[in-house]
Formats: C-alpha cells, structure tokens, sequence
C-alpha cells in the first residue's frame, strides 16, 4: 500500500465512538485517544494555519513516533502538563528559560531554606543554601594557603578567627586597638592606667605621661631642701654664712665637705691622689705647748714634741705647718693644733730665721728658741740640718723665710 499525505480540512470524523478525531471549521477535536502504530504508516502530519488547533481538552496526546523522530515544525503551545509518562513537569517555561542561560537577573534575598540545583554525579537535585554555607567554610578553613591580593575594606575579624602573622609588614590603623595582653616574647603588657601614685607596683602595666608626671612631681615634692634621708643615713646641706654639706652613714658622720676642705671621720679615703695644693708632709705630734707655724721643734719636753732652743740641736724633729700649709697630714684624728701641731718632715714650708740667710744655705737651729739660722762652714751635719733655704735674709731680727726641709734625722 501507498503511503501518501491528506489535509483535513472541515467535516471529517475519524474512529468511533470512543476515539474519534472530529474537524470542523478548520478546528481538530481530539476525542479518546489518537495513536499511529506501525512504520509503514509514515509520518503523520497535521498542517495547521493562524488560529487552527489540535485540542485535547477532553482527553490525551499521546505521540509514539515508534523509534521515529516527532518533529514540531512551529510553536508548540502546553496549556496542560507535559509527562514523560511517570513524573508531570511542574517547572513554567520561564523557569526552563532561565536554566537555559537566560541572563536576566532579580533582586532577591537568600534565605535558608532556598535551594540550588546541582548535577550530583549526572542526576539533577536541589541542594539547600545552608548545605552550601556549611561546605565552603569547612573547605574555606582547610586551605592552607588562603591568599588575598585585595584589601579587606569592611567587615570584622572576631575572635574565632585565629592567629594573625603578617611576618615583618606594619599593622597601621587611625582607629582604636582593643587588645587582651601585649608582648614582645620577654615583658607582657596587660592594661594602660591612669595611677598618679603608681600604688600597683606592676611589671605588666604601663602608665600614662599624666600619671608619670603626677607621680615625679609628687616624689620630687617630697625631697627636703637641705637633706636626703633613707634610713638613719642621710646627706645634709647647711649654709650660715660657711656652707657644709655632712654625710652621715647609719647614724653617725662620715665626712663633711667644707670650702676648707673634706674631714672624714670615719673609714679611709680610697683613691689615687695626682696633686696636692699645697706644700709639705705634716704629722701631728703632742707638744707641750701650742706654737706658731715656722717654729723650730726638737723632741723633747714634757709629751712628744718642743720647741728648740739648742745651737745646730741634733734632735730636731721638724717645723711647725698647718691646714693652710700642708699638703698631706697624717695622724690627723690625734688632737688638734693646740694639743697636737702639724709637724713638717719633708717639703716646701715657712721656716723662722735669724741673721743673714742667702738662698741655697743649710739651716740648723739657733740659740733664739724656735728659729734657724744659716749654718757656718764646716757645721752641719746629716743630724743637724733643718733644711735649705729658698730665699734670702739680710734683716738680724727673726723673720719668715721659704724653706725646703727634709726628714734626714
């Protein structure tokens, strides 16, 4: 048999009264079920124009093309539901546009409970937000080496965050840093205070310049004008006209400093001595007597010391000095001027004299009591010789002379 092509075009019922495909007014109504069975029966194809139709309002299309191609020239219009015989389509074509890489785009907001659809190993399912939320923080927390090439403008970084290593670049910010501790790895800083008495006594807090200020203010308040005390040791300052200043050490006085000079009392003065203002050696030694500086001494008398009264006397001892004179003084806690005179041993020091005295010449003592005269030729000797003379005497009165003297005897 032939196969060939027909129009239907107005009043022509195919089937019976079950399934019967009626045409009238260029309309075809489909009533029951329409099928082709068998290739032999070629392609079925129904033309239509503007406004003609295939209604299937009260039944089913069914189209089994047997292993064939369906083809739809033109426009297809669903106003039912399309089924691949076991599950309806429920998705609009509208959604399917926008599945088919539609680009327009809506505000929306994403909540929990809205879905994704994901191809899961070829089979497309819907995959809820909060599932995705949930995988990328766990995939997001398991990179290693998270790198960012932008700058974080916004947001915040809380605590759940973790260490921050930024190597040797600069944190800066115009804002305020909150912190728990500060370290360098050897001293921690806990908190900045405001602690003008600075009463904590901290290692881990740091004070304000404020408080610094109040504090150094306070302590320099504090401080005696005229002493430094700690303990029973303490530095006073004194000035009636002399000033002093008076060490004392746990309780009783070390030294006092004077225009004069220093007195130590106690202890011993350690150090290296590189000059001396003034002249001669001087011990004090107890004398019978208070004498003037420049007498002539011998030993003798009533303790140690006397004043010479015996011509070119071998048992002289010196010449009296002072403070004023001597240069270094020993014995110098023994007694005072009056009890214990400064002897001169050795060096250069006001020596009384009688009759002429031509510098260069050796002293011995004179028959005045206390005062020397030029030794004759032939007279002086290792044990008699007080010194030599600096400067010249032409006056037969006694008068005072620079001497140099030395401790040969």
């Amino acid at each position: 048999m032939t196969s060939k092509n027909f129009k239907i075009k107005n009043g022509l019922d195919i089937g019976d009264v079950a399934d019967v495909i009626t045409v009238s007014n260029g309309v075809a109504t489909i009533t029951g079920t329409v099928s082709s069975e068998g290739s032999s029966l070629g392609n079925i194809r129904i033309g239509v124009t503007t406004d003609n139709e295939i209604d299937t309002s009260t039944g089913n299309l069914t189209i089994d093309s047997a292993g064939g191609t369906t083809t739809v020239d033109d426009n297809l219009t669903v106003n039912g539901t399309l089924n691949d015989g076991t599950t309806n389509l429920a998705a609009t074509f509208a959604e399917l546009n926008i599945m088919d890489g539609d680009t327009a785009a809506t505000s929306t907001t994403v909540a929990d409970a809205d879905r994704v659809v994901f191809n899961d190993a070829g089979t497309m399912k819907q995959v809820a937000v909060t599932d995705l939320a949930a995988y990328f923080d766990d995939e997001i927390t398991a990179m290693p080496n998270l790198v960012t090439t932008g700058a974080l403008d916004s947001g915040s970084i809380t605590s759940g965050f973790g260490a921050i290593d930024n190597g040797s670049s600069n944190i800066t910010t115009s804002g305020t840093i909150q912190y728990g501790s500060l370290s360098d790895g050897t001293i921690t800083i806990t908190a900045f205070v405001d602690e003008d008495n600075m009463a904590s006594n901290s290692a881990t807090l740091v004070p304000t310049q404020q408080s610094v200020k109040a504090y150094v203010d306070s302590e320099i308040g504090a401080l005696s004008s005229v002493a430094i005390t700690e303990g029973n040791t303490n530095v006073t300052v004194a000035d009636s006209g002399t000033g002093t200043v008076t060490v004392t050490v746990d309780g009783a006085t070390h030294s006092v400093f004077a225009a004069a000079g220093i007195t130590l009392s106690q202890g011993e003065f350690v150090g290296t001595a590189t000059a001396a203002e003034y002249a001669d050696l001087a011990e004090r030694f107890h004398a019978d007597a208070e004498y003037p500086r420049g007498t002539v001494m011998m030993m003798g008398g009533d303790h140690e010391v006397t004043i010479c009264n015996v011509e070119a006397c071998e048992n002289i001892i010196g010449v009296v000095s002072d403070d004023a004179q001597a240069g270094f003084k020993m014995n110098t806690s023994s007694g005072t001027d009056a009890t214990h005179p400064y002897i001169a041993l050795a060096g250069r020091v006001d020596v009384k004299v009688i009759g002429a005295v031509a510098k260069g010449d050796r002293l011995v003592s004179s028959g005045t009591p206390g005062v020397a005269r030029a030794a004759q030729p032939g007279e002086a000797t290792a044990f008699n010789v007080i010194g030599r003379a600096l400067e010249d005497n032409d006056s037969n009165e006694v008068a005072v002379i620079k001497a140099f003297v030395v401790a040969n005897r």
